[in-house]
């Protein structure tokens, strides 16, 4: 592989994992959030509560890794 490749991959790496790391966190949140609505019989509530921070949460996080890479 020439260096032109390691330079695009080695920099686009951490852009790629941006997506999974959004997805993940979504999906661990409404998992907690079932499972404590389950827990306390309290079903949406902490479902939707859990979900909206786990979108605002990563969206936050998305967008300080991205600043921090273009710098």
């Amino acid at each position: 592989m020439d260096n032109k490749k390691k330079d695009f991959l080695g920099g686009a790496n951490p852009f790629l994992t941006l997506g999974l790391q959004l997805a993940v966190t979504v999906i661990a949140f409404f998992f907690l959030g079932k499972f404590l609505d389950e827990y306390f019989s309290t079903s949406p509530w902490l479902l939707i509560v859990f979900v909206l921070i786990g979108v605002v949460g990563s969206l936050i996080q998305f967008v300080k890794t991205v600043q921090r890479l273009n710098k």
